[in-house]
């Protein structure tokens, strides 16, 4: 029992010295859904690293590359999850960013707290060994990737394009539940509230979709209740990031890579030290003279 714990305790500090000496690979690799928004997650509470600006929001946000600006901006964009649970992780630490975009796409779904509690569990906290970037297996995928040149999107069939769009559009026809709508609201309202009394500016965010997602029934409910529930706040639409591009999408949601390339730029501009460029309220486009 001794000879095993001593060895153990031997290989978590040989592990622990490895991980000091390699170099931090610019685009951390996690196994699933659930580990990449723990690791953005646990990225943000327990880096060392303090934002200047924070992105939270669904996959559609996390489509956005800020690789160049790595320190400078984090992107809590969370695979199956909206931008509550990004807002809870920043409302909870110290530091406050100077820009906080909060993207609207996804109002309905709630805060992730199971996700946020993992993040600042005790593990973490003792040790960054117990990290998810740090599991082995995350590590040595990450050490790996690092190597590979970032593989170009393929060509979609564009029947098959098509079909996932109309299977999209089918949910978008149905608007969402209003009572819930109402619900989500204001906990947007109260956790950016909270934020804002830290100094912090909020900035509402469309992410751009399919202009026929962008047209229906629950685009432009969703669109409409942000505009009146925070009247007079800036608001960034979809409709203006993506003037003079063709949105073609993914799957009628998610930006192909080069598309969220020139969404991204575009963004960029707005949190440049010269914020007058971000609209305010219903003047929502950034790309409009």
């Amino acid at each position: 029992m001794r000879v095993m714990l001593t060895t153990t305790v031997l290989l978590l500090c040989a592990y622990g010295g490895l991980l000091r000496i390699v170099p931090e690979a610019p685009r951390l690799q996690a196994q699933s859904q659930w580990q990449r928004s723990l690791l953005a997650i646990q990225s943000y509470l327990l880096g060392h690293e303090n934002p200047d600006v924070v992105f939270t929001g669904s996959s559609l946000t996390r489509r956005l590359d800020f690789a160049l600006d790595s320190g400078r901006v984090c992107n809590l964009g969370l695979s199956a999850n909206s931008a509550l649970t990004g807002l809870m992780a920043v409302d909870t630490t110290t530091h406050k960013p100077r820009i906080v975009f909060v993207e609207i796409n996804y109002p309905e779904r709630d805060v992730n707290r199971e996700l946020i509690r993992a993040a600042t569990g005790w593990q973490p906290a003792v040790s960054q060994l117990f990290l998810v970037r740090n599991i082995p297996v995350n590590f040595l995928i990450t050490q790996v990737m690092r190597f590979r040149k970032v593989a170009s999107e393929g060509a979609t069939d564009v029947g098959v394009r098509e079909t996932v769009l109309d299977t999209q559009l089918e949910s978008y026809l149905r608007p969402v539940d209003p009572a819930l709508l109402d619900t989500r609201l204001r906990q947007y309202e109260s956790l950016i509230e909270s934020i804002e009394r830290g100094g912090t500016r909020v900035v509402l965010l469309e992410m751009p979709v399919h202009p026929r997602i962008a047209a229906t029934v629950r685009a432009e409910q969703i669109r409409k209740a942000f505009r009146s529930k925070f009247r007079g706040r800036r608001m960034v639409e979809g409709a203006g990031l993506a003037e003079g591009l063709e949105i073609r999408t993914t799957d009628g949601l998610h930006l192909q890579r080069r598309e969220a390339e020139a969404v991204s730029a575009r963004l960029r501009r707005l949190f440049e030290p010269d914020e007058s460029r971000i609209p305010l309220g219903d003047e929502a486009q950034p790309t409009r003279k």
